[in-house]
């Protein structure tokens, strides 16, 4: 069928698993239950799937999808990377806050987190203000505290707030 038999299981936060079947994950809680209102959908089965928090990563037949797992993020798709033909992911060989590797016996590759400040502007340089500004209230609730590379990602999300009303 082109679907894949088995199911992918990856821990995506304390108490909770992304479990996930063909082309779809639901997050479930301890007791077997899902815990989210939403799970995520990929593009096609994936491959393979690796977490680094917030984000998972899910290789798939032509490109390799990057998703958010924050909660209340109902457009979780971040990123599409080009790369066909990769058989693994593996989440960050080198320690918290590096990179994601994916690859094939004759390529690697590493995905490295961009911190929240950098895509708030990119999406906001790029017209997305409703991404931007969703990104910023996450942050402003303390969803996404605690990521970046090698420790917390502290982001005067105020003071991020006047720069992008000041520049646009």
């Amino acid at each position: 069928t082109g679907r894949n038999q088995l199911a992918s299981v990856v821990a995506t936060g304390e108490g909770e698993v992304l479990v996930g079947k063909d082309n779809l994950g639901i997050f479930v809680g301890p007791r077997g239950r899902p815990v989210r209102q939403h799970g995520l959908a990929w593009s096609e089965p994936p491959v393979a799937v690796a977490y680094a928090r917030p984000y998972v990563v899910g290789v798939l037949s032509r490109v390799v999808e990057v998703r958010t797992v924050l909660p209340g993020v109902r457009e979780n798709l971040v990123q599409t990377v080009p790369l066909k033909g990769i058989t693994f992911a593996v989440p960050r060989p080198l320690g918290p806050g590096g990179p994601i590797v994916v690859g094939n016996s004759e390529s690697v590759h590493a995905l490295a987190p961009v911190p929240f400040l950098e895509q708030i502007e990119a999406l906001a340089g790029s017209g997305k203000f409703r991404q931007a500004l969703d990104l910023c209230s996450l942050l402003a609730s303390g969803v996404g505290a605690g990521v970046r590379e090698g420790g917390r990602e502290d982001v005067d999300v105020d003071a991020v707030l006047e720069r992008l009303h000041l520049r646009h």
